[in-house]
């Protein structure tokens, strides 16, 4: 951070800077103490509530980093970040949205990798999901659409008058379907007995380390900017290849060094959130304007292979 007379210097994130008139921070009460890091990002929500901003696309000044470095602690900066968006969306009196949340679920008649009652932890790999759901102070009702009829039973049983279950049919459940169609027959049998929601939360169990407070910075972040779709995702920075029928090509051709690469960005943590109202007109999930929330690599920590499990199973005894 530089401070001058007239400008300050900061870079909120992901090398990007901010050069702020000193009288306008001011004019925003400063930085708030109660944050230890993070608190140029909660300064840019305040920049971008009151006043228009625009992009300067030329590098105002470079920084170091080291191992120890803030900027090294990414659990820290995220969860932080996350609690700068609840108090925005607490400060400016932002509606609160109704939240279906939506696990579909193939299991293993109709997908052998769909293993939703295998263990993990001392519980089934679905109750990592469902205990994050109903954790969220954001989610209104949770429901369960599957095929499967084991599962179906164990949610009515272990979560009898918290969760609802949808029998959704194997046709439906097809690798090769649409799951927007699966989406709109859950909310079809939502709508029978209930207003229709604000948002639906579709969380998938194969990312058992998504908790609650991700979702809550999803809804958030639906609340703070004006979206469509919040999606979980991870920034990559490796060399990416697409092929183009006569071969491989670089995804961006000057990617040759770190550091000038443009970053990519992978969908993770089993989260996607959407405006219901959208899904029903455009009956796309990646359509539209798409807002993201960053999670940690364990929280993005993904289940598909044999061992995904072993590296599940480890993280969760050490704890980490």
């Amino acid at each position: 951070m530089i401070l001058t007379k007239r400008f300050l210097f900061d870079q909120p994130a992901h090398g990007a800077c901010t050069l702020i008139r000193r009288d306008v921070l001011l004019k925003l009460g400063g930085y708030d103490e109660n944050f230890r890091c993070q608190d140029c990002y909660d300064i840019w929500l305040k920049i971008i509530q009151k006043y228009k901003v625009v992009n300067i696309n030329l590098p105002l000044f470079y920084y170091r980093q080291h191992d120890k470095s803030l900027t090294k602690k990414e659990e820290k900066i995220l969860r932080t970040r996350a609690k700068i968006k609840a108090k925005h969306v607490k400060n400016r009196g932002v509606a609160t949205p109704s939240v279906l949340a939506i696990l579909p679920i193939r299991g293993r008649n109709v997908d052998p990798r769909s293993l939703p009652l295998a263990e993990l932890g001392g519980k089934n790999l679905i109750d990592w999901s469902l205990e994050a759901a109903l954790g969220s102070k954001s989610v209104s009702a949770v429901m369960v659409s599957t095929p499967d009829l084991n599962v179906q039973e164990y949610v009515r049983r272990k979560y009898s008058g918290k969760v609802m279950v949808v029998k959704r049919t194997k046709e439906l459940a097809r690798i090769n379907i649409p799951l927007e169609q699966s989406l709109l027959e859950a909310l079809k049998y939502y709508l029978r007995d209930h207003v229709p929601p604000d948002l639906l939360l579709i969380l998938f169990i194969e990312a058992p380390f998504r908790s609650s407070e991700w979702i809550d910075e999803a809804v958030n972040t639906m609340q703070l900017f004006d979206v469509d779709v919040v999606d979980g995702i991870c920034p990559e920075d490796d060399i990416f290849y697409f092929h183009n029928g006569h071969g491989l090509k670089p995804w961006n051709l000057n990617s040759g060094l770190r550091l000038e690469r443009e970053i990519l960005y992978r969908r993770a943590g089993g989260l996607h959130l959407i405006r219901r109202d959208f899904l029903e007109s455009e009956q796309n999930m990646l359509s539209g304007r798409i807002g993201h929330i960053i999670l940690d690599h364990r929280a993005a920590f993904t289940i598909r292979l044999k061992m995904d499990w072993e590296i599940a199973r480890y993280l969760v005894e050490k704890g980490e």
